[in-house]
């Protein structure tokens, strides 16, 4: 018996173009503001080479919880109606050999586009320790998973073991200068008060609201990255 005339699946004919959510978008729109998907998981390969990645301009998207969620539901149904439907082709219903396999296929496809968009998160956060140093701004972390606040913290932890791990005894700070400086003083100006600061001669200074100081730029790069400092180009 041909396979058109067996009862109609209703996931088959939800399934005739692209795996969805649920009834909502596609599996590969889970990430829309990091253009994820198949595409995403490419793009987070290219990205692998350059360390630190960067983020896109320090911001790290709300997971989307609801989306990952209803993914894993569709999972569990294909594969539930799959080991049904492989005990009846077994005793004989080889019609559904191609649901089967169109089931699986989905299945696998799902599967990538998840992975491809928890991968492009992670290099996300991993970015933020590089540009904000090892304390987020609330706003930040407020977009992250329990999951990825407590991955953040171990990266943090074995970032800062590798730099006391080189460069003699004090250790060398890797998130500085990242890019070549043109001068080793900046004149910045301060966006909010931040309070006493100390740099390396023990001069202690006062950084508060528009205040403009002439500084190392070693030590103010965090603190421009945090948005208390601002660099004041001539």
């Amino acid at each position: 018996m041909g396979l058109g005339r067996s009862e109609p699946d209703p996931v088959r004919q939800e399934h005739c173009s692209k795996p969805r959510l649920g009834g909502g978008p596609p599996v590969a729109a889970l990430g829309a503001e990091g253009h994820l998907g198949v595409g995403g998981q490419k793009k987070g390969r290219n990205r692998k080479s350059e360390i630190p990645n960067k983020s896109q301009n320090g911001v790290c998207p709300v997971l989307q919880a609801e989306g990952l969620r209803q993914a894993l539901e569709e999972m569990r149904t294909l594969y539930d109606r799959n080991q049904a439907d492989v005990s009846e082709a077994k005793s004989g219903r080889t019609d559904l050999i191609f649901l089967i396999r169109f089931r699986h296929c989905c299945l696998l496809r799902n599967q990538r586009c998840i992975l491809a968009y928890l991968y492009d998160r992670l290099l996300r956060i991993r970015a933020l320790r590089w540009e904000y140093g090892s304390v987020l701004p609330n706003t930040i972390q407020f977009h992250m998973s329990a999951e990825e606040v407590e991955w953040f913290s171990r990266y943090k932890k074995s970032l800062a073991t590798y730099m006391r791990s080189v460069g003699g005894e004090e250790g060398l700070d890797l998130t500085q200068d990242i890019k070549p400086p043109k001068s080793l003083y900046i004149e910045v100006r301060c966006l909010r008060d931040y309070g006493e600061f100390e740099i390396d001669d023990g001069t202690t200074i006062l950084l508060k609201k528009n205040s403009q100081h002439f500084l190392p730029r070693w030590k103010c790069e965090q603190l421009i990255r945090q948005g208390v400092l601002e660099h004041i180009l001539s």
